[in-house]
């Protein structure tokens, strides 16, 4: 079935303009990106940090760092296990009803116990108005995975559905209050938010004789969203806000 545009801005996290600025911290290709701070690839922003926003420069896990699945830059959605809560989000422009086909590269490092799987990240749509779950999808790596590759392309789609009525984390509605009082058109029914927060989840296995610690690793790269055309009548089409929620773990 055909796919609609893309509705992602910058879904590899380039440096593309606008006054964004890549600044390394300690190492050569790694910048901490804090909650709201100003600086961060284009189209982005971060809702919880720290997470690391990493380029192919980064000497981090040396002697074998972690590289970009395309382009030049990629985040860590742990900040290197600092967070297991980091997240970034975006506008997007959504409709209410139509199935959406969310695509996303995931990393991990099977070469070292403490970036490696399982992993998982959760996509979650939340209205923007309402605070309300709409959509939502997971991803997952387990360890040893696809030979053992950094990267592995996962998608799913999702119906945009206010039936779904899951609850939204407490933090998640009070950013998007933060945002409806800074938005000057809060209230038009056809401005869209993508919220895309990320976690890594804190529970720890055991395997054997080796006991696994949360992942210091969650890559992300390559983030699309883009509407399965055909999935719903344009006479019915209706304007809504809404939130891209990723959540990532081990």
């Amino acid at each position: 079935m055909p796919l609609g545009p893309e509705r992602i801005r910058n879904g590899g996290f380039e440096v593309a303009g606008g006054g964004v600025q890549f600044l390394p911290s300690g190492d050569p290709g790694t910048m901490p990106l804090a909650g709201g701070t100003a600086n961060h690839p284009a189209g982005w922003n971060v809702n919880t940090g720290p997470i690391h926003w990493l380029s192919d420069q980064t000497a981090r896990f040396y002697p074998s760092p972690p590289r970009p699945f395309q382009g030049h830059y990629f985040l860590d959605l742990t900040g290197n296990g600092a967070n297991r809560s980091g997240g970034v989000y975006q506008r997007i422009r959504g409709r209410m009803g139509r199935t959406y086909r969310v695509s996303l590269a995931l990393g991990m490092d099977d070469s070292r116990g403490d970036a490696g799987g399982p992993v998982e990240v959760t996509v979650t749509f939340i209205a923007y108005l309402s605070s309300q779950a709409i959509g939502q999808v997971r991803f997952r790596r387990d360890r040893y995975d696809s030979g053992g590759a950094t990267w592995a392309v996962q998608s799913a789609d999702t119906t945009l559905n206010v039936d779904l009525a899951e609850v939204v984390d407490e933090q998640i509605v009070a950013f998007l209050e933060r945002q409806r009082n800074l938005a000057s058109d809060a209230t038009d029914p056809h401005r869209t938010v993508v919220l895309i927060t990320a976690a890594n989840l804190t529970t720890e296995r055991t395997e054997g004789q080796y006991h696994l610690a949360p992942s210091n690793y969650v890559g992300l790269d390559a983030v699309s969203v883009r509407h399965v055309a055909n999935t719903l009548p344009e006479l019915i089409e209706i304007g809504i806000d809404y939130a891209l929620s990723v959540v990532g773990g081990r």
